[in-house]
């Protein structure tokens, strides 16, 4: 299974084991730049995929919605970097969770990352009410992937819908859609 292919290394001296049963060069080198230490639930190759979309659509501004322990994290703030260097602009991604994330900010600062952690014990819909960092229309991409309980994942989007650039240019990616790994609540 694939349980056990699910940790790593910073410097990524194994590759999962995964590369073994998928070959794919480019996310495996993509792999070894990612500064998180741990694979969480999402796959292996989430990240990459949240990477080509943040570079496919030219994204300078990102928020994660729950970052765990940083895997998806480190992807996004990698395109972001190359977006801003290929447009010459100053994005940022941002990473939004109820925990302590001052390791992963490390770890992306020692990579160069341009990256803003935020912690907010309450939750992403008490911060979502009150921030003051993003405007109308400011966002190319959201990850959503906080607290899976319906009433609280549609107020989230009540509250990111505007903040998502409009004319299709802003995109809302939401992770565990289909929880089975967890108690779902009623609708």
């Amino acid at each position: 299974g694939v349980e056990g292919l699910m940790v790593t290394k910073r410097t990524c001296d194994a590759d999962l084991g995964y590369f073994d049963i998928y070959p794919a060069p480019m996310y495996e080198a993509m792999t070894k730049l990612n500064p998180a230490e741990v694979i969480n639930g999402t796959t292996p190759n989430y990240g990459p995929l949240l990477y080509t979309l943040c570079r496919v659509i030219g994204a300078h501004q990102v928020l994660e919605i729950g970052v765990a322990q940083g895997w998806s994290s480190g992807f996004m703030a990698w395109a972001i970097r190359e977006n801003n260097s290929r447009y010459q602009m100053n994005g940022k991604y941002y990473g939004l969770d109820c925990g302590d994330k001052s390791e992963n900010q490390k770890a992306h600062e020692e990579a160069g990352l341009p990256s803003v952690h935020i912690c907010h014990p309450k939750g992403s819909v008490d911060w979502l009410e009150t921030q003051k960092l993003f405007g109308p229309e400011t966002i190319d991409l959201v990850f959503q992937d906080g607290w899976h309980n319906t009433k609280y994942v549609r107020r989230e989007v009540e509250l990111l819908y505007p903040l998502l650039k409009s004319g299709g240019h802003g995109y809302l990616v939401c992770h565990d859609t289909y929880a089975w790994c967890e108690v779902a609540d009623k609708l």
